[in-house]
């Protein structure tokens, strides 16, 4: 085909003016960006509404993705413009829905009130619990409201006491308690952009053919360090949105000789662990009890600061009626952590557990807080005895269940085998690491791969190769990208123009609500940031097999890499 000749094109210079203004804008656009991803993680629908203006009844300028899934709306059709009316499932709760608004804006606090929501507005009513707050401006004007709302059956009375209770210095504390989770989250975004270059390229590393022992113990050690910091980055995206964990059966002896070498390693103490040979395993969250592992054993490190030796000893036990922990009667496993060190005075042991004590110069007084939680949350105990100059032992009771001898857990210490394939995949990421890694490894497996590092270029270069015939057989799309079209505009532009492409969502804050969105919104995959080598090729082959086969073509058989394609 002949190019079309354009005209040359006139070059003006930007007036700085401008410059700044265009500026302004994007980073505006980011920051709202930014703000939305936040709320499509809070665990409550949320939507914020324009106060009465001109006649006409409060109506959402925005809501969440919680909202939209329990509102019954498809995300795409919104809830924006919606008056409280067309909200509320009939007259009675709306009229409670604009007291509450009309108490809160009275007040220029909160209220709280119980009605009904029309799922799928016009269908079953839904009770829910709703909170309303006023936001004012530094002069006293009501911008807008924001309405935060949970099925009632979720202890909507201790909730509407609590609230109401609650005096102007406690409820500044928790909304600051809530901007940190918010912060938490974005932090733990960030985290994973980090690791996702380092974990990629390791895991594909680890699986060259030639490699000397003592090197491949080391990367299996940096490896096995990697996963649990990808695990504890999850760990803050649940816990801030206060989510139930899941639970499972736990080797916790193999755990704890698994990640004392990362805790432990270039320190002068020697962590010692003695565990009885038919021990119990724990049903326990994993990444959790993993985490006070590591607090009880870095604060009796830290205690050591002259090196010497700690013991780790874990034993079977049974409990009965009116014991002295004040746990249910059965059996667990008690995990006692005795260090060496400068022991703590009765003072100090009288307020350990406080959430805002601490004796470090540069701590926070979190770390045995969340210990002791996440201990109790599991039905278990920790008690502490310390002697000064003498040493410290924690005591940790952890409800036992059988030994679950034909789960082994090794195979998550190696990484996933590499797949070969063919096709052609485009790469949406604005971290050029990452990026550059993602396209290492797919071209390596026999895939031919683009890249785009914002919407804008993904619309563009998708639009560029489908009109070439070189159409992209999966697109990885980042959600959270730079300047104009987020990930998710850009997916809906493409499906747009091509309502057969395969588009992947990568990110590291997508949550499990969030992803089912995105999979009714027509994504075909989630791959959650960060993602090793074989985890990218086993979901880039598994879209091209399950198009092939929609589809009725033929596709050669793949195999893992060092095999024959």
């Amino acid at each position: 085909m002949t190019p079309t000749l354009l005209p040359p094109a006139v070059v003006t210079e930007t007036p700085p003016s401008q410059q700044v203004l265009e500026r302004d804008l994007v980073r505006v656009k980011q920051g709202s960006h930014y703000l939305k991803m936040a709320l499509d993680q809070v665990a409550e629908g949320v939507l914020i509404l324009m106060p009465e203006q001109d006649g006409r009844e409060p109506y959402v300028m925005h809501g969440n993705m919680r909202a939209h899934l329990l509102a019954g709306v498809d995300p795409s059709a919104g809830l924006r413009e919606r008056t409280l009316t067309e909200l509320a499932a009939n007259d009675e709760s709306a009229a409670m829905l604009r007291g509450a608004l009309k108490t809160a804006r009275e007040s220029g606090g909160s209220a709280v009130c119980q009605c009904a929501l029309r799922a799928g507005l016009g269908g079953r009513e839904t009770c829910f619990q709703w909170q309303v707050r006023a936001v004012m401006n530094e002069h006293g004007v009501l911008m807008n409201y924001t309405l935060c709302f949970k099925p009632a059956d979720e202890g909507a009375a201790v909730e509407r006491g609590r609230v109401e209770e609650e005096d102007q210095d406690a409820l500044t504390a928790r909304l600051r308690t809530e901007n940190l989770a918010a912060l938490a989250q974005g932090i733990a975004h960030d985290v994973n952009n980090l690791l996702g270059p380092v974990l990629g390229q390791l895991s594909m590393t680890m699986q060259r053919s030639q490699m000397p022992a003592e090197i491949k113990a080391d990367l299996e050690l940096m490896f096995t360090a990697l996963k649990r910091a990808k695990l504890f980055t999850q760990q803050v995206v649940r816990t801030v949105r206060s989510r139930s964990e899941e639970r499972a059966p736990v080797n916790l002896a193999q755990m704890i000789r698994e990640v004392l070498p990362v805790y432990t390693a270039g320190g002068n103490v020697e962590v010692k662990v003695n565990a009885l040979k038919d021990l119990m395993w724990v049903n326990a969250n994993a990444v959790q009890i993993s985490q006070v592992v590591q607090n009880l054993v870095m604060n009796g490190m830290q205690a050591m600061p002259c090196g010497g030796l700690m013991f780790v000893e874990l034993s079977n036990t049974t409990r009965g009626l009116g014991n002295e922990e004040g746990v249910e009667p059965g059996k667990y496993v008690e995990v006692r952590v005795r260090d060496r060190g400068t022991g703590m005075t009765p003072e100090t042991l009288g307020r350990l557990f406080n959430e805002s004590f601490t004796t470090k110069a540069d701590g926070s007084g979190i770390g045995l807080t969340t210990c002791r939680r996440f201990i109790l949350d599991h039905g278990g105990s920790i008690r502490v005895v310390s002697e000064l100059n003498v040493g410290t032992e924690f005591r940790v009771l952890l409800p036992g269940v059988p030994a679950q001898a034909h789960l082994d857990d090794s195979s998550e210490q190696m990484p996933i085998p590499l797949q070969l394939g063919e096709g052609r995949v485009m790469v949406v990421e604005d971290e050029v690491a990452l990026r550059h890694v993602a396209r290492c490894i797919l071209t390596r497996c026999g895939y031919e791969v683009v890249e785009a590092q914002n919407g804008e270029d993904a619309l563009r270069i998708y639009k560029e190769e489908a009109r070439c015939g070189r159409t992209p057989d999966v697109v990885l799309m980042d959600l959270t990208l730079p300047g104009g079209l987020t990930g998710g505009e850009a997916a809906r532009a493409i499906l747009d123009f091509d309502p057969a492409a395969n588009l992947v969502v990568t990110s590291g804050s997508v949550t499990e609500d969030v992803q089912l969105a995105y999979l009714n919104e027509g994504f075909c995959g989630v791959l959650p940031k960060p993602y090793e080598a074989g985890a990218l090729t086993m979901t880039v082959q598994m879209i091209i097999q399950n198009a092939a086969e929609a589809a009725k073509k033929p596709l050669k058989p793949n195999s893992e890499v060092g095999g024959t394609r």
